[in-house]
């Protein structure tokens, strides 16, 4: 396909990243000649420096032919105005606009008329608040992603020094275990590995589980030798940093659970705003940063999430709140360096808004035959869901004899609306589906897998 892009900053140099490795015609178009030159070094794709309404750039990129649009700038406005002038000059094309703004994601009416009416809207606000809520019900959990409205999610957990699985082969726990869970992937220092039965854990893995809905949790708890407390959140104590649009979305969210959270925002005028629009929060004015504040407000029963806007607020007050004797802390943060230092350091999970939106654009922009696709591990692997095709591998032959990919696991099937756990002779019949997974790099797209229809 030809696709694109405007915008060569995280978002679209992700997606162009992900995108190119699947032979797609990629062009990227931005005013900043050092974040295209960063693209151009890395990738296979044909940079454009300019803006939007360059109409002759728009006919040097041959925008009438283009396949998809993904207008993905820094600019709410800018990216609405995009939307607007591809859908006047090629009103075939699939535009998808990235919005973050709540007067646009919010208030969608304005999507539902024409010209508008076909344009894709991706809010990363929408994801890291689904992503927010999936950590506090996974308990311990750095990082989750869910499937078919959390029938299915992909969890990771960090092992202590002292979990029952360092040391121990994968095949021999599987062995131990009355209920299977199933390790998808594991990362080990900056390195992702798809474990096979003769992986060996060692301490500070983080290991990512498939989580499937009718397995209780206690049992994929009890396979880590971690203690799995039933109602955990309603014994939680939650106090959130921030009282941006993000924040109110979360408290929302735990009130209708009928928890009580606590918000800190130091803006007074937000802090009435804040008590005017939550029904069952406690709102105090305050630095997040202050130790003063957080020794008030956090102690050993609270999750602390931090929701400001500035990275460097969140990653110093999850950590703050950590040191001052929080159970949990987590933090909002897009920048790889922070996310890495931040779990490394103590921080217990992070939610990034980018990259878990960019899950939903590429999502849309994959085949039909893709169901749902999503980004974990920092953007190091990718979920995707599938439908089996007539005259596939999966379809003709079990698992075992299906000639997977190297690197490519199943990690969750779904077989007469059931959803089971894969295992070599498990078999499928065309409209089954299939969770896979698979480090990005190794081409791991529909039409390079087993389930292609030959």
């Amino acid at each position: 396909m030809k696709i694109i892009i405007f915008g060569a900053g995280m978002v679209g140099g992700t997606i162009a990243q992900h995108l190119s490795i699947e032979g797609h015609d990629i062009h990227v178009i931005d005013s900043d000649p050092m974040l295209l030159h960063d693209l151009q070094e890395r990738l296979n794709i044909r940079s454009l420096q300019g803006e939007a309404d360059d109409l002759e750039l728009l006919s040097e990129v041959d925008i009438k032919r283009a396949d998809i649009v993904l207008a993905a700038t820094d600019s709410d406005s800018g990216n609405i105005v995009i939307s607007l002038i591809v859908n006047s000059l090629n009103a075939n094309a699939r535009i998808i606009t990235w919005l973050r703004g709540e007067p646009f994601t919010s208030g969608l009416d304005i999507w539902r008329n024409y010209p508008l009416n076909e344009v894709r809207v991706i809010s990363p606000e929408h994801s890291a608040v689904d992503m927010a809520m999936d950590l506090l019900e996974i308990p311990m959990s750095f990082e989750v992603v869910s499937f078919l409205n959390g029938r299915i999610r992909i969890a990771g957990f960090r092992l202590e020094e002292n979990s029952r699985l360092v040391g121990q082969r994968l095949d021999s726990l599987d062995a131990m275990m009355k209920t299977r869970t199933l390790v998808v992937a594991v990362q080990r220092g900056g390195e992702v590995i798809i474990p096979t039965g003769q992986f060996v854990f060692e301490p500070a893995d983080r290991i990512h589980v498939a989580l499937i809905e009718g397995h209780e949790l206690e049992t994929h708890f009890e396979f880590m030798g971690l203690t799995f407390q039933t109602e955990i959140m309603k014994q939680t104590r939650i106090t959130i940093a921030g009282g941006g649009r993000m924040a109110i979305h979360v408290a929302s969210r735990l009130e209708k659970l009928a928890l009580r959270p606590t918000v800190i925002e130091c803006n007074p005028d937000r802090c009435e705003f804040l008590s005017m629009r939550l029904q069952n929060s406690v709102v105090i004015r305050g630095n997040a940063t202050d130790g003063k504040v957080l020794r008030e407000y956090v102690d050993s029963r609270t999750t602390f999430i931090s929701l400001t806007g500035n990275e460097e607020s969140n990653f110093t007050s999850s950590l703050l709140a950590r040191r001052f004797g929080a159970k949990r802390a987590i933090t909002m943060l897009d920048n790889e360096d922070y996310l890495q230092a931040s779990l490394d350091l103590g921080v217990d999970a992070a939610i990034h808004p980018r990259l878990s939106a960019v899950g939903s654009v590429l999502n849309y922009i994959r085949n039909s035959k893709v169901l749902e696709a999503s980004l974990l591990a920092g953007g190091k692997l990718e979920a995707l869901l599938v439908e089996v095709q007539p005259g596939s591998r999966l379809a003709k032959h079990p698992v075992k004899d299906a000639s997977i990919p190297k690197g490519v696991i199943l990690a969750a099937a779904i077989k007469g609306g059931n959803i089971l756990l894969p295992d070599g002779n498990m078999t499928f019949s065309p409209k089954d589906k299939v969770l896979l997974l698979t480090p990005h790099t190794q081409n791991a797209y529909v039409d390079d897998l087993t389930l292609q229809t030959r």
